[in-house]
């Protein structure tokens, strides 16, 4: 198998985050307040949080660039700068957090190795990702185009396709 699969950035996902951010800065800004350094210091966070999510999710929308890509080697996921080999994924499935959020869990067999590989933020979201979902992999599915379930099918079947060519490569080596 020498297929690989592009998933690109959720337009609407970054549209409407940017303009919601947007509009709580003009409505934070509108309000007459008589001490104005809460509203400021509110202000400023909100601003930061504009600017990452500006970064981190409009301008690769906008670029044209993957979020998710399947290759021979392995998933990448470029949302979070997470990667892993075939070789050391045992599962793909879908789980719910929060309300109405979706992610796919791609569930690790070397979860110890998986998780010292990571700095020490994506450390503790790994660890709390592996609490909880039994796994310190998950991809949100509100950054990647396309349809939740469809997306989920295709990288679902991508792995059975994966293992399964695994499978017969090894047994034509033991024959």
């Amino acid at each position: 198998m020498t297929d690989t699969v592009q998933i690109k950035y959720n337009k609407g996902f970054a549209y409407i985050t940017i303009i919601g951010l947007l509009g709580l800065l003009i409505v934070t800004s509108l309000i007459e307040v008589k001490d104005k350094r809460g509203i400021l210091f509110g202000d400023a966070w909100i601003i930061l949080l504009l600017l990452y999510c500006f970064y981190k999710i409009f301008l690769p929308m906008l670029n044209g660039r993957v979020a998710m890509e399947l290759t021979d080697t392995g998933i990448y996921d470029y949302i979070s700068k997470q990667k892993a080999t075939w070789e050391n994924i045992t599962e793909i499935r879908k789980v719910s957090f929060g309300k109405g959020s979706v992610g796919i869990a791609i569930v690790i067999a070397d979860t110890r190795e998986f998780i010292n590989d990571k700095r020490f933020v994506r450390k503790l979201l790994c660890y709390y990702n592996n609490f909880f979902y039994n796994t310190p992999f998950i991809i949100p599915m509100q950054f990647l185009a396309g349809s939740d379930n469809e997306i989920i099918e295709v990288v679902q079947n991508y792995f059975e396709c994966r293992k399964l060519s695994t499978n017969i490569a090894n047994s034509t080596r033991l024959a």
